[in-house]
């Protein structure tokens, strides 16, 4: 994605996020929109209530691809 073709919500983001969020969205085939939405709740949750910065993105993309994997699996039942 170049830049100019981003989402507004992922504009803001640093390069490691946005390939985050953009590796989220082709994995679980959603629209980045919706991943750098939940992506970005996720990092705010983590780091009002961590006091250790560095493990933070990782543990918000493990619970942004548990959280598409599950509506994932409601939508195939």
């Amino acid at each position: 994605m170049t830049p100019e073709s981003l989402p507004r919500n992922l504009e803001r983001m640093g390069e490691g996020h946005r390939r985050v969020v953009i590796g989220l969205a082709a994995e679980a085939h959603v629209p980045v929109d919706i991943v750098a939405d939940a992506y970005r709740r996720e990092l705010l949750e983590l780091e009002s209530r961590s006091r250790v910065m560095h493990f933070v993105p990782i543990i918000a993309s493990r619970r942004v691809r548990q959280r598409l994997r599950k509506l994932a699996a409601q939508s195939n039942q």
